[in-house]
């Protein structure tokens, strides 16, 4: 009989997860982020399984007291530490121990499969996230030593004289700046009040909420006009912003680790209307929307801007 040592079952695991393709990593990393999965999965199973085995323990020693009349010294103890605490907040304990540690420790385990989960969707299914343009924020921030709207205006906004696009910030005083509106209908109430503003009344048009342009930032935070979309468009229409092989990953679908081909290109949605090749982007929220498509065979672009969320149908 060999000794093979209490960490072989995890290596055979991690060879075993080797061979999912990730082509993107090397060897040596793909290794370290199995590693830490796996670390972090045996230490919410051991949290987990401590915080299932006290509210137990807890249980045992009451039947044995209050049911059997068994005294426990180590219960007894418990019992007397705790009753030094207010007796107010002592009733909450026991309801405490005994619901919400088996639900932290159902969370726990719960977040460490999410993790399988999640990263099987980047890999194999492709998502729209505005948490990634975030990230993309950040990095040009990074990289430029500039705050986000710095570079915007330098290198895009100021060049392309896009003089109505800006960053938003409701304490300017901004011309034109158009208002939002909600239409509230019959089916309002479908809606979670904290996105539409309804406040008891239905059928009536009203001012759209209030949302802090930090919270969208990098994500959705610029204003701009029809006009100087057109700018812009032009702009990515010759090698004044882009160089030419940027611009066509623009309008290439990206291919993921399984070899399968999105609707997404670099910030564009990648479709087809009618035999007609589109890329563009379409987004918004809070009663404001905007869509600019190109029809990329055509020398045509769309671009509908709007501050009214309609009714329904």
């Amino acid at each position: 009989m060999t000794n093979e040592g209490p960490n072989m079952d995890e290596e055979r695991l991690i060879k075993k997860l080797e061979g999912i393709e990730r082509p993107e990593l090397s060897s040596a990393t793909h290794q370290r982020q199995l590693k830490l999965v796996l670390v972090s999965a045996k230490r919410s199973s051991r949290i987990g399984i401590l915080l299932v085995t006290l509210p137990c323990l807890f249980i045992f020693g009451v039947i044995l007291k209050y049911g059997l009349g068994v005294a426990s010294p180590l219960f007894s103890a418990l019992e007397e530490k705790m009753a030094d605490i207010d007796r107010s907040f002592f009733r909450f304990v026991p309801p405490l121990l005994l619901v919400g540690g088996p639900l932290i420790a159902l969370g726990l385990n719960l977040l460490t499969i999410l993790h399988f989960h999640i990263d099987r969707v980047r890999r194999e299914l492709g998502r729209y996230s505005n948490s990634n343009y975030y990230l993309l924020g950040q990095i040009i921030e990074k990289v430029s030593g500039k705050k986000y709207e710095e570079f915007l205006y330098e290198h895009i906004f100021q060049p392309l004289e896009m003089k109505a696009t800006r960053m938003t910030d409701y304490r300017d005083m901004v011309p034109n700046r158009a208002a939002g509106y909600n239409w509230l209908g019959e089916d309002v109430e479908q809606t979670p009040a904290i996105i539409t503003g309804f406040h008891g009344t239905k059928n009536v048009m009203q001012n759209a909420i209030y949302i802090s342009p930090t919270r969208k930032w990098a994500a959705g935070a610029i204003a701009s006009s029809v006009n100087d979309l057109v700018k812009w468009d032009q702009a990515l229409r010759t090698d004044k912003l882009l160089k030419r092989a940027t611009r066509e990953q623009m309008r290439t679908p990206a291919v993921l680790s399984t070899g399968e081909k999105t609707s997404y290109g670099f910030g564009n949605e990648l479709r087809n209307l009618r035999g007609h090749q589109i890329a563009g982007h379409q987004g918004g929220g809070m009663a404001f929307d905007c869509t600019l498509y190109r029809f990329v065979d055509d020398n045509l672009t769309v671009i509908v801007l709007c501050n009214l969320i309609p009714p329904a149908g």
